[in-house]
């Protein structure tokens, strides 16, 4: 265990950890040990050690201490979909106390034609919060109302504006992503669907600093984005930097099997060879509670679902995969939710 100081802080680095129980006992030695007592420290009892993972911790003399783990699984990225109800900062806490150090949000409900509204002082919260945890990269998830492959003028215009009101609030929170899903076209044709949504994203303005990500759909009914070929069309013909976002439970309910290791390796090896890694901004890290092939969305808790342990663990590991944050919108049922789905995607990353 070393240790050093600065002007920007105190920086721990513990080394020689060969598994997470041998971390979690020296992250307690430093938490109640020497190190603090020398330097007066008290750690914030809100933060709970867990496993492999880089931990940034608030301590009371305003110094941020950084817990940097050796073990496999050092610096991925992994939280979950967290409620903004009482302000926008309290999506932090949240994530916070389930653990992870990444996440996505909605800025209001998303059943409903709204715009953000969030004041200074929760925006200032939010930055401040997540920066003093080392929580980042977060997402803003779009209306589910969007339709961005509408040939319908009404619905169209209305998909822009939120869309807008979304990259807006995203630059005011110092959040890179926006995330949306390409919508339906509704029996114009998938080529027609798929054009519409490219001049409706160029209608949008983006701040510099923020990309938005589209994401891969289950594929029901007219749904657009259950194909990579989709997804590659509209980044490649849209006059904006575009990034992608894969779910996994939408991936494999369209017909992209990754409940085994060969499985996930051709999974990614034709997202490669059709989009490239290059583009993958964002993993929604997801079972299913439906088989493959079968256009149905509905989640599962990590390694219970369809997809399955063995192709849990060989996706979260896989080598392409190393620096792409996973945000879980696992469910809440069975006594379990975001907090035992986070610590299952860590164990599968060690194991």
């Amino acid at each position: 265990m070393t240790h050093t100081s600065g002007a920007l802080g105190l920086i721990i680095q513990i080394t020689g950890v060969s598994n997470v129980v041998e971390l979690e006992q020296k992250a307690h030695e430093f938490s109640r040990g020497e190190i603090s007592e020398t330097y007066g420290l008290t750690v914030d009892n809100r933060r709970r050690w867990t496993t492999a993972d880089s931990v940034a911790l608030r301590c009371s003399s305003y110094f941020e201490v950084n817990l940097i783990d050796q073990c496999r699984g050092t610096g991925m990225k992994v939280g979950a979909h967290q409620s903004i109800a009482g302000g926008v900062a309290n999506a932090v806490d949240r994530q916070i106390d389930d653990g992870g150090n990444c996440g996505q949000i909605f800025t209001h409900s998303p059943q409903v034609w709204q715009n953000p509204s969030i004041d200074d002082d929760d925006a200032g919260a939010f930055i401040s919060t997540s920066a003093d945890h080392g929580i980042s990269p977060w997402v803003i998830h779009s209306s589910y109302l969007v339709n961005l492959c509408t040939p319908k003028d009404g619905l169209r215009q209305k998909s822009i504006n939120s869309m807008q009101q979304e990259v807006k609030a995203a630059d005011r929170l110092n959040i890179p992503y926006v995330n949306v899903h390409l919508g339906a076209h509704t029996g114009v044709g998938e080529e027609q669907g798929l054009i519409n949504a490219v001049s409706a994203l160029e209608e949008i303005d983006i701040p510099e600093g923020v990309t938005v990500l589209i994401e891969s759909d289950a594929g029901s009914g007219t749904k657009m984005g259950d194909d990579f070929e989709h997804l590659r069309f509209v980044l490649e013909e849209c006059g904006h930097q575009l990034g992608v976002c894969l779910d996994t439970a939408h991936m494999f309910a369209a017909g992209y099997d990754l409940s085994t290791p060969a499985a996930v390796d051709e999974t990614l090896d034709m997202f490669a060879s059709t989009i490239g890694f290059d583009s993958l901004a964002c993993v929604h890290l997801n079972d299913s509670k439906h088989a493959c092939g079968t256009n149905k969305d509905e989640h599962a808790h990590i390694g219970e679902g369809h997809i399955g342990k063995a192709g849990m663990k060989a996706f979260i590991n896989h080598t392409n995969l190393d620096s792409v944050p996973f945000v879980l919108e696992t469910p809440s049922e069975d006594g379990r939710g975001f907090a035992w789905n986070i610590d299952r995607v860590k164990q599968l990353a060690e194991n």
